[in-house]
């Protein structure tokens, strides 16, 4: 028995591309590009960061 070599992408996968476009890799951008903004709006640290100062110089 042979085992057929293992590619990342089934066959037809290449035809589609060329048909339809990348669709799996341009989902897994905006995903990425979603992923930063989200962590970009919920990063709360030059908030904080602003806070420790003022509280430091209200004393």
């Amino acid at each position: 028995m042979s085992i057929a070599p293992r590619s990342d992408h089934p066959p037809i996968y290449g035809q589609l591309v060329r048909e339809l476009g990348d669709v799996v890799g341009d989902i897994q951008k905006l995903a990425e590009k979603t992923d930063a903004q989200a962590r970009e709006a919920l990063n709360f640290s030059a908030l904080h960061h602003a806070l420790t100062e003022r509280e430091d110089t209200d004393d």
